[in-house]
């Protein structure tokens, strides 16, 4: 039976995959998490911690390893093959570090898996290593730039403009596939977009900052404008609950017909924010004004987009030549100025004294409000094929609203 590694294993992705293989004794040997901090709540005692930095050099990653992930046996009357696979390792690398500067990030989070990597190594682990699967995300379609190719497939090119800055999505693949050259090991990247999921402490998720935003809303009994235009309220999204990425990526490292492909994990029902926003204002038992988008916005903003939208590169083959405008983000609300209204501030602390210590008082300062205006902002749809993980044997379904 295997055994598992899972960095990033405080984050949101993190925490859904440890949950998901602790619900399953019979095939997982051993958990590993590794985190830099101590996960909140294991969900399960058969998980043990490796408190890591994976920006450490590689011979300290080793040193780490060797003490937790020591092959379980060296008895020289058990076959080699048979004890590689008592002591087969899959690896969840969600470890993400999020920096002001693409470029940071290109070298920040590629410099993370390189080292994780040359550790294993290093600790003579490799020759365990059966595969590695890699959490990036939808900016490998370049949707940060404006519109891109509907839907997005994952044999779409890459965004390969010389005016973009590095994307580190594209550096973390090609170190995968530079590391597992000529090696017995191999991997899968899986691209999901605008997760939705939960862990304790942590506000890169924008179900956190909408939370907080509504919740605020309701004590000022003030209505909840959708932040975003009228465009993209309207227009198509895709999501990507945790839980079912946690699913899928599993699934993903168990199915050989997956080595060294590069696969979507979406929801796979688009969704429309016409339609969840509603839902939103009756869980937080807010109103949303029947005539919104007919009101002055509250709180603008607008942000012109500098570089090229990833479509353009399709335009000829589609036949949409000087067609493509560049893109603007328009915001009704905008969510970082509104963070920082003194009357919301008051009332956040009033809501945090209330809770007794169950919400944290740093929420409002630390979600992630500048993502969610560039979410939100956006005024072209997101849809992402899952068509390659079904034809590939993938079942699994997910509902943006009712999974949640």
């Amino acid at each position: 039976m295997p055994r598992a590694i899972i960095t990033g294993a405080t984050g949101i992705n993190g925490t859904a995959i440890l949950q998901a293989l602790s619900a399953d004794p019979t095939t997982w040997t051993e958990i590993h998490a590794v985190s830099r901090s101590l996960p909140s709540s294991p969900p399960s005692s058969r998980i043990k911690h490796t408190p890591l930095d994976l920006l450490t050099p590689p011979s300290e990653i080793s040193t780490h390893l060797q003490s937790k992930l020591t092959p379980s046996s060296s008895n020289e009357d058990i076959p080699r093959v048979a004890l590689i696979q008592v002591n087969t390792v899959y690896v969840f690398f969600t470890a993400y570090m999020e920096k002001p500067t693409e470029e940071e990030m290109a070298d920040v989070d590629g410099r993370m898996l390189r080292n994780f990597i040359e550790g294993l190594r290093e600790a003579g682990l490799e020759g365990c290593l059966k595969r590695v699967v890699l959490t990036t995300g939808a900016k490998y379609y370049g949707v940060q730039h404006g519109p891109i190719k509907l839907p997005a497939e994952e044999t779409d090119p890459r965004v390969d403009d010389p005016t973009c800055p590095p994307n580190f999505y594209y550096v973390q693949e090609d170190i995968l596939r530079d590391e597992a050259r000529d090696r017995n090991w191999d991997w899968v990247i899986c691209v999901p977009n605008d997760i939705i999921g939960y862990a304790h402490g942590n506000y890169m998720n924008i179900a956190s900052a909408l939370a907080i935003y509504a919740t605020v809303c309701h004590e000022l009994s003030e209505p909840l404008f959708f932040p975003g235009n009228e465009t993209f309220y309207t227009g198509w999204d895709s999501h990507s609950y945790s839980k079912l990425i946690a699913e899928f990526e599993i699934w993903a490292a168990l199915t050989p017909q997956t080595s060294n492909q590069l696969l979507n994990i979406v929801n796979d029902d688009p969704a429309t924010w016409a339609t969840n926003w509603p839902r939103l204002a009756t869980y937080f038992n807010t109103r949303i004004p029947p005539d919104q988008f007919s009101r002055a916005a509250p709180l603008p903003s607008s942000t012109k987009l500098p570089l090229a939208p990833p479509i353009e590169a399709y335009a000829d083959t589609a036949g949409l030549a000087g067609r493509i405008p560049r893109s603007t983000l328009e915001n009704r609300v905008d969510l970082v100025k509104w963070s920082q209204r003194q009357e919301v501030k008051d009332a956040w602390e009033k809501i945090v004294d209330r809770s007794g210590g169950k919400i944290r008082s740093d929420g409002l300062e630390k979600a992630t409000w500048r993502f969610a205006n560039f979410v939100l902002g956006r005024q072209y749809s997101i849809v992402i094929s899952m068509a390659k993980g079904r034809e590939l044997g993938w079942k699994g379904w997910g509902s943006t609203w009712g999974g949640v």
